[in-house]
């Protein structure tokens, strides 16, 4: 058997005892690459976006806020507007996790029922065309 030579030939030994090309290989390693720059991507972004928000927070809670123009307003303080900033925000999120949970529910369920009806579906067509296929033979 002739192997072929170049970006296909065989090199080495993968952990299951088959030969890998240097191809698989490259292949895999560029993906594990690619996932490692991503992950890095996205600890960056995510400790920008910490300490940005961090020091907004900081500075709106030190902040005081008129809630009203002209002479008559009330001030609210910073740290008040950001605490009900959270509560609200909170309350949002606590609301979207349920219905997200909920609509993952209804859709397992959906696929279970749609996984039972063909099953059933195809059970039947096949003991249909078992006993037609037995008929045309006898």
């Amino acid at each position: 058997m002739t192997e072929v030579r170049g970006e296909t030939t065989v090199d080495r030994t993968a952990a299951n005892g088959k030969r890998t090309s240097r191809a698989a290989e490259q292949t895999g390693d560029a993906v594990i690459g690619a996932s490692a720059g991503a992950q890095e991507g996205m600890r960056q972004a995510h400790d920008a976006t910490i300490d940005a928000f961090t020091r907004w927070s900081d500075r709106l809670t030190a902040t005081p806020i008129k809630l009203l123009s002209g002479d008559a307003g009330a001030v609210l303080s910073g740290k008040a507007w950001v605490d009900g900033t959270f509560e609200v925000t909170e309350t949002l999120l606590a609301a979207q996790w349920r219905y997200v949970d909920q609509f993952l529910t209804n859709q397992r369920q959906l696929v279970g029922n749609l996984l039972d009806s063909n099953f059933a579906l195809t059970k039947a067509i096949w003991h249909v065309t078992r006993r037609a296929a037995d008929n045309g033979q006898g």
